[in-house]
């Protein structure tokens, strides 16, 4: 069944994510040995530094579990388009980066930026063990939104807090670009208390 969830940083979200959560990093995020201009998009977005915010930030290198990064030419304008920001090229692969940064150690992510020819940036994740991701950000009447279109993780690797470090650090590039709603399909087994635990509450 279809959920959402608004805002990014509401309370019930973060007491949800906080209690296993022990931050090394703080903004800027070090992208392998380069320091890059995340922290210009975060102080542009984030108007002080919060207990939220600290609970977003990524506990591992950036780009340790990344394979390759494609973005497609039409990205960049669309993305700043949709958000009415101006990312740099960087600050968007940064981004793809850090959403996957805490998923798991034993796997790498190949990363895919496309323009959908539909108004929307996908954001697609392929992991080496077979997991998938595919995120979908547009602009509807309540301004910038995600929806969650896609998860899937072999069996052997649920269970073990990717997912919640997957959602932790994709909510810290939600806030980045200004997203105001996520939306998703709950899985009707699991997902529907799964989700409710963050915040999220059915719209039909």
């Amino acid at each position: 069944f279809p959920v959402t969830i608004l805002p990014t940083g509401s309370p019930t979200i973060v007491a949800a994510l906080t209690p296993s959560i022990t931050p090394r990093q703080s903004w800027p995020v070090t992208i392998g040995n380069t320091l890059t201009s995340v922290a210009s998009a975060v102080a542009t977005t984030v108007s002080a530094t919060t207990d939220v915010d600290a609970v977003l930030v990524p506990k591992s290198e950036v780009d340790a579990n990344v394979s390759s990064l494609n973005v497609d030419v039409n990205v960049h304008s669309l993305l700043n388009r949709l958000t009415g920001k101006n990312f740099s090229d960087t600050e968007i692969k940064s981004m793809a980066q850090i959403m996957v940064a805490d998923y798991s150690d034993q796997e790498k992510f190949g990363i895919e930026l496309k323009d959908s020819g539909r108004g929307e940036v996908v954001f697609s994740f392929t992991g080496s063990n077979g997991t998938r991701i595919v995120r979908k950000l547009y602009k509807d009447g309540r301004g910038v939104s995600v929806k969650h279109h896609y998860f899937s993780a072999p069996s052997g690797s649920q269970g073990q807090g990717n997912g919640k470090a997957l959602f932790r650090c994709s909510l810290g590039v939600y806030k980045m670009l200004g997203v105001k709603k996520i939306n998703l399909y709950a899985n009707i087994d699991v997902g529907g208390y799964a989700w409710a635990k963050y915040g999220f509450i059915p719209d039909s």
